[in-house]
């Protein structure tokens, strides 16, 4: 009875162990897909979202399966230098608040480093929906954030890719993105644009 009273401790202890690596892993994964700054998804955890929508993509090219949006601050550099980290970072908060506000709950929001955020938009369907759901964003950005004192003022530039016209996999979709951005900004701040071959 000692023997079996020990075996069956001995089960239950590697039970628990087992139980305390299993929530130690799940929350190690969590940590390397999330932003500290913010708490939504980093790159690497939009990637990960990226590619399981990607492998779920329909066969043709005709229907939006769901669009990739790039955002980026306008003018964040002189705010931050001017009023100062702690400031930047409140802003930075701020707009992922607005923005998450702004989206529908399937959709995925992410920062991707320093001012860029990414929303993987799976709730909007043609591109009249998705221009509509870009200048919703943008509308929520504009309005003044006050933060420790300070009344901030910004605007976000934003490109944007569908999928699978734009690409099937999750480096055409972010490379296209990319690029309308840059168009974007190249146009003047505070608008979007769809990724063109041109």
């Amino acid at each position: 009875l000692a023997a079996m009273e020990f075996m069956f401790r001995t089960e239950d202890g590697a039970r628990q162990k087992s139980k305390q690596l299993e929530a130690t892993s799940r929350a190690m994964a969590r940590l390397a897909s999330e932003d500290a700054l913010t708490g939504m998804l980093n790159r690497r955890g939009f990637q990960d979202a990226l590619e399981h929508a990607a492998e779920r993509q329909g066969p043709t090219q005709e229907n939006i399966d769901f669009a990739v949006l790039f955002l980026d601050l306008d003018r964040f550099k002189i705010i931050n230098d001017t009023l100062g980290h702690r400031v930047g970072d409140l802003l930075l908060r701020g707009v992922g608040d607005r923005l998450r506000a702004s989206l529908g709950p399937n959709d995925v929001l992410a920062r991707l480093g320093g001012d860029e955020f990414a929303v993987m938009a799976v709730d909007h369907s043609g591109m009249a929906d998705i221009a509509n759901l870009a200048s919703r964003l943008s509308e929520s950005i504009r309005r003044p954030f006050s933060l420790s004192g300070h009344r901030v003022q910004t605007s976000i530039s934003i490109g944007i890719a569908l999928a699978p016209a734009d690409g099937r996999s999750p480096d055409d979709l972010l490379a296209a993105a990319d690029l309308a951005l840059y168009a974007t900004k190249e146009s003047g701040p505070n608008g979007y644009q769809f990724y063109r071959p041109a």
